[in-house]
């Protein structure tokens, strides 16, 4: 009978976001590795950290959203590694414009993601990526409560015809929406697939569904903000513009200018499009946890294995203050089921005052972790009320990782 272990590390990379998993057999065999965000405004940290990946193959790489500080490795990290599947929020053409614009409004474009944006499954595609999802996104109009698709796990034990094979990564519900599909004379194009709201990434190795999934939850900006900005854009450029159009004026002085108005003027209303994604057993069969924390010096033990990691993820209080958003009920709520599985959160958006709601460690009572990835930043990140709130739940601990490599944080276990 095979043993399956996890690995997971929250990486010293500063203002940014890069966390490695692994799952092993026997705790020495890789069968299946995955890695969420990739990207720092300090980039020498980040650049240590890719170039020290000890396993070159990645089966999926989430990104939460394309903010400079949580993307700008990705180049470097799918030269260094291959990468078989990257999985974003979906982004309508709207969308990519309105990342486009940020990324110019924020100082921080490059020739390399103009491509990108001009034609995603190209970009990737050329460094190796065989598959971009994208998940359908919730967003403030629908009041419905969502939940992730049930799984039903097999047997620990591993039979024969599973012996020596790898694992992959298989979606409960998945569409393919390639524009054209791939061929052998075609191999610069990833295809692209649309995974529906509450589909979950299972493992499976052979015949069996491993006890451990990877479930998306994403919140899209406001449909009223989109149609704003998509009525600026046509004051600025025109009407019946493609999205290559507006990259091509993107790789100009003046177009840059055009489209950093556009964006800045909706800024203060805006909620960013931003993936959270759930990590863990979707059952825990044990009540005898052996799963160790460990962060520098600090060491805790019998921790909860579920990693809860949420980029710049709004949690903000909705208007009045005083209640809780539509945005952070709807993501805590559809991560209930797992709600005492969660051992770990990475606090939204570098542990920002104005991306928190206390709901989000409340919901979780067996974390013991809540993890802010920051670096020397002009934000005041993290926040001083984060860590308050943080420091009135006795068995939570702030944990701050920067770019000193001996921050990392790092928790392994068993998957029972």
């Amino acid at each position: 009978m095979s043993k399956f272990y996890f690995d997971q590390y929250q990486n010293p990379v500063g203002q940014g976001g890069f966390q490695k998993n692994y799952i092993y057999e026997n705790k020495n065999k890789v069968l299946f590795s995955w890695i969420f965000d990739c990207g720092s405004n300090q980039a020498l940290s980040l650049h240590r950290e890719i170039k020290a990946l000890p396993h070159s193959n990645f089966n999926a790489l989430f990104l939460s959203h394309l903010d400079n500080d949580h993307v700008n490795g990705v180049d470097l990290l799918l030269k260094t590694c291959h990468v078989d599947e990257v999985v974003l929020p979906y982004l309508s053409d709207d969308n990519w414009l309105f990342h486009l614009a940020a990324a110019i409004a924020g100082g921080n474009i490059a020739d390399t993601f103009i491509d990108l944006v001009e034609e995603p499954e190209v970009w990737f595609g050329t460094r190796g990526v065989r598959k971009l999802t994208y998940v359908e996104c919730e967003n403030e109009d629908d009041d419905t409560i969502l939940k992730p698709d049930p799984v039903t796990p097999s047997p620990h034990e591993t039979g024969d015809e599973d012996i020596g094979s790898q694992m992959e990564l298989v979606w409960t519900r998945s569409e393919d929406i390639s524009s054209k599909p791939i061929s052998d004379k075609d191999l610069d194009r990833a295809n692209v697939y649309l995974v529906p709201k509450g589909a979950i990434a299972t493992i499976i190795r052979g015949t069996h569904t491993i006890n451990w999934i990877l479930s998306p939850f994403s919140f899209q900006v406001s449909s009223k903000n989109l149609k704003r900005f998509r009525s600026e854009l046509i004051k600025a450029f025109g009407s019946g513009l493609t999205l290559p159009d507006y990259a091509a004026k993107a790789r100009t002085h003046t177009g840059r200018m055009q489209l950093r108005a556009c964006y800045d003027s909706i800024i203060k209303a805006h909620n960013k499009t931003s993936l959270v994604l759930y990590s863990g057993p979707f059952t825990y069969r044990s009540k005898k946890i052996h799963n160790t924390a460990w962060v520098g010096h600090f060491i805790r033990r019998a921790v909860q294995p579920g990693w809860i990691s949420m980029g710049d993820y709004d949690c903000s209080k909705s208007k009045n203050a005083k209640t809780i958003s539509k945005r952070c009920k709807k993501m805590v709520e559809f991560y209930s089921l797992y709600s005492d599985i969660v051992g770990q959160i990475s606090l939204p958006h570098h542990g920002s005052d104005l991306s928190f709601d206390p709901t989000i460690l409340s919901s979780f009572p067996n974390c013991h972790a809540a993890i802010a990835a920051v670096g020397p930043n002009i934000h005041g990140h993290p926040g001083i009320e984060v860590q308050h709130q943080v420091g009135l739940i006795k068995a939570l601990q702030f944990v701050r990782v920067d770019e000193n490599p001996s921050s990392i944080y790092r928790v392994f276990g068993f998957i029972g």
